[in-house]
């Protein structure tokens, strides 16, 4: 009887492992352009003490890079306790300066290999213009053994997930990955087929960001105020969780940021009430028992 109560014992802690595998959440993380006064240290200490997994870093002058230096120093970042999912870089093709930037960018974090997180400003450019920069970076960063995510954005060259994987095949680099946007998906028009771009983009995907946002049709397409598509969670009238549910569904399980562009209100409250929601999200599609 002693035996068979071990076994059982031991059938139920597998099965609890594995369940909780298949059930794991995404890592969530905040993106640093969210914060303004706050230094990168401070930055990391508040996001590690309210339970995100990492950030993003935001590099596209010379301060920045100054600030992306020291979040590879902080103890959090040092320890591995705390991650850099990307390295968040608008670059314009004809700016020798940016080019220069996403070298030192590389250089610094290579010690915890933090991927180039890349969107391309020159809307205008041609298509074997953006291919042999992004291949030349890319031949670059596998150098120092570091990806490079593209990162579609409104107004630049590749304003949605599908235009990039246009890109990934034509440069055909094994280092080159793309990431989802709830807020650039809604932009681009496609908040009525989220399913179908992310069922094609997730296998290429590195990283993924969510935002609260107005209702479908309610967007304006190529603005700079982002007020429509850059909310808190809790007051997105847009189904959010939905995306994230898409994701899951899809097979992604790399991380996932929280946009947080110049979101009015207190920014800790604020980031403690969105880890909060995110997780909410995550236990919901938990099943509600493991034995029947």
């Amino acid at each position: 009887m002693k035996l068979l109560n071990l076994l059982i014992a031991f059938h139920f802690i597998m099965t609890a492992n594995a369940f909780a595998e298949e059930i794991a959440d995404n890592p969530f993380f905040a993106i640093s352009f969210g914060f303004r006064e706050e230094t990168m240290s401070e930055r990391v200490e508040f996001l590690t003490t309210a339970g995100y997994d990492g950030i993003a870093a935001f590099v596209f002058n010379e301060k920045t890079l100054s600030e992306f230096s020291e979040l590879m120093t902080t103890p959090e970042v040092q320890g591995g306790k705390f991650q850099v999912f990307g390295v968040y870089m608008p670059v314009n093709m004809d700016n020798q300066e940016q080019r220069y930037l996403v070298t030192k960018v590389l250089e610094i974090g290579k010690p915890r290999n933090a991927p180039i997180w890349l969107t391309i400003q020159n809307a205008d450019a041609s298509e074997k213009a953006v291919v042999a920069y992004v291949s030349d970076l890319c031949d670059e960063a596998l150098k120092s053994g570091t990806d490079v995510i593209l990162y579609p954005h409104d107004r630049h060259y590749a304003t949605y997930a599908e235009r990039t994987l246009e890109i990934i095949e034509k440069a055909n680099k094994p280092n080159l990955y793309t990431s989802l946007h709830l807020n650039h998906e809604l932009r681009a028009g496609n908040a009525h087929r989220l399913e179908e771009v992310i069922k094609k983009a997730a296998p290429f995907a590195r990283l993924a960001s969510v935002s609260g946002a107005n209702a479908p049709g309610d967007y304006n397409r190529g603005s700079r105020d982002w007020s429509d598509v850059v909310q808190e969670l809790k007051v997105s009238v847009f189904d959010a969780e939905s995306f994230y549910k898409l994701l899951r569904k899809y097979g992604y399980d790399g991380p996932i940021g929280y946009n947080n562009w110049k979101i009015p209100g207190d920014v800790k409250e604020r980031h403690k009430r969105t880890l909060a929601i995110y997780r909410s999200w995550a236990k919901s599609i938990a099943p509600k028992q493991i034995f029947h």
